[in-house]
Formats: structure tokens, sequence, C-alpha cells
């Protein structure tokens, strides 16, 4: 997150032209059921949006999100919010 202040402070004029974000959490499945990871990668995905709706004034509207499980093998990714601008 402390990435995300950074870049979103000094991109702030180009990020407000941003027409759509895009955001996609995961969780593996090597730890946990299924089910288990399936709402972490959910959790993980809606609080990135509510941090850019609430705290950067981004709007809803304009953010995609999905979640995915996966095993990769780089337990970071595994874990991961990645965000497309």
């Amino acid at each position: 997150l402390a990435r995300l202040n950074e870049y979103v402070k000094n991109n702030e004029a180009e990020l407000k032209k941003v027409e759509k974000i895009s955001i996609t959490g995961s969780a593996d499945t090597k730890t946990g059921s299924i089910e288990f990871n399936k709402k972490i990668a959910a959790n993980r995905v809606e609080y990135v949006k509510n941090l850019l709706v609430k705290k950067y004034g981004f709007s809803a509207d304009k953010i995609a999100v999905r979640s995915s499980l996966v095993d990769s093998t780089n337990p970071a990714l595994d874990r991961a919010v990645v965000i497309s601008f």
C-alpha cells in the first residue's frame, strides 16, 4: 500500500484522466480451503477498491474488480493485488 500511496501522489493529474481501473486480487490454493481462499482474494480486492474510492477519491463506477486463486512459484504473487490504471 505504500507503493500505491506514492504512485497516486506522484501521478495525481494523470490518474484523474483514467477512465477504467482494473483490480485483481489473488490467494493461493496450497493453504486453507478453496472457499476460504476465495473469500480472502475477494476481501483483498474490495479493501483496495474501498481505499481508492474513500482515500483517493476515485469513482467506484470506474473500478472493475476480479479475484482469483493461483499457484505460482512465488508465494508473494499468490497473495497479491494488481492494479491496472
